[in-house]
C-alpha cells in the first residue's frame, strides 16, 4: 500500500518521503509539491494481480530481469532470483512440504476458507479476499463452498497444483530483509510490490508461494539450503502467462480514516 502511495503521489506532483517508526510499527508518508512523473509501475498499479496458474516455464530476458532487480534494489533488502531448473525443483520440495503442513492444520485452513469468496455474488457483496474464478476454481453456492472446503483443499489435491505452478514457472524471486525486524519486514514489502509492478509492466505475471516461510520447521530447512545467512521473507514465481479474473477490492472511500 505504502509503495502504491508513493507511486500515487508522484503522478499527482507530489513528492512523498516514507519514515517508518520500529517502536511504533507504523510508517509516516510526507508529501511536498513537486514536478508529477508517471511510471509505468504506475500504471501497473490496477493490472496487478497474483495469478494462481502455471506460466510459461520459457527463460525470463536478461534485459527484463536486469529491469526488475534494479526496481527492487533499494537499501534494507536483499534479492535472490532463482532460475535454475534444479534450483526451481529444489523449491517444489520446500513448497509441497510446507503446504502438506498447513492442509493438516486445522486453524490455517478454516482462516483460509474464511476468506475464499465461492461465487461472484458473495465477491461483489465483500469486495474482499480471495474469488474462486482468480483460482481457477468453479463458482459454487457460498453454503456449498464452505461445506465442502475441508474435503477438497487437501494435501492431495493441493500439492498437484503447486508442483505444476512451480513446473510452469520461469523463476523464483527470494527476499529477504537485512534487518529482521519490523521495519526490514516493511522493507521487504514494498520491495515486492517494486518486483510485481515492474513484472506487470512487462507483461510478466507472478504469485505468492510462500509454504517454505509460513512453516517455522521447513522455514529453517529452507534457509539451511539457500545458505544466504538471512532470514528469507517472502517468495514469489515468476512467468509469461495468462491474466486471471480479478478478486474485487473495494474503493478508497470505503476504507478511508475517518479521524
Amino acid at each position: 500500500a505504502t509503495e502504491n502511495l508513493v507511486l500515487d503521489a508522484a503522478a499527482a506532483g507530489l513528492n512523498a518521503t516514507v519514515a517508518f517508526d520500529n517502536a511504533e510499527h507504523a510508517a509516516t508518508v510526507s508529501l511536498e509539491r513537486s514536478q508529477a512523473q508517471s511510471s509505468p509501475a504506475f500504471a501497473a498499479i490496477t493490472k496487478r494481480q497474483s495469478t494462481r496458474a502455471p506460466f510459461d516455464p520459457a527463460p525470463i530476458s536478461s534485459e527484463d530481469l536486469r529491469a526488475i532487480e534494479n526496481a527492487i534494489a533499494k537499501p534494507g533488502v536483499r534479492a535472490r532470483f532463482l532460475t535454475a531448473r534444479r534450483d526451481l525443483d529444489r523449491l517444489k520440495e520446500f513448497v509441497v512440504q510446507g503446504n502438506t503442513a498447513q492442509c493438516g492444520d486445522a486453524a490455517f485452513v478454516n482462516e483460509l476458507r474464511s476468506w475464499v469468496r465461492f461465487n461472484q455474488t458473495q465477491a461483489a457483496a465483500t469486495r474482499d479476499g480471495l474469488y474462486a474464478g482468480a483460482s481457477g476454481n468453479p463458482a459454487l453456492p457460498r453454503w456449498l463452498g464452505r461445506a465442502i472446503f475441508p474435503y477438497v483443499f487437501t494435501a492431495a489435491t493441493e500439492n498437484p497444483k503447486y508442483q505444476a505452478q512451480i513446473d510452469g514457472s520461469a523463476g523464483a524471486l527470494i527476499l529477504y530483509a537485512e534487518a529482521d525486524a519490523p521495519a526490514g519486514w516493511f522493507n521487504v514489502g514494498r520491495a515486492s510490490q517494486r518486483f510485481m509492478l515492474e513484472a506487470t509492466a512487462r507483461d510478466i505475471r507472478s504469485s505468492f508461494v510462500n509454504q517454505p516461510v509460513e512453516v517455522a520447521g521447513v522455514r529453517s530447512q529452507f534457509s539451511a539450503w539457500l545458505g544466504d545467512g538471512l532470514r528469507p521473507a517472502l517468495i514469489v514465481r515468476f512467468g509469461r502467462g495468462n491474466t486471471m479474473p480479478y478478486s474485487l477490492r473495494r474503493p478508497a472511500s470505503a476504507v478511508r480514516s475517518q479521524s
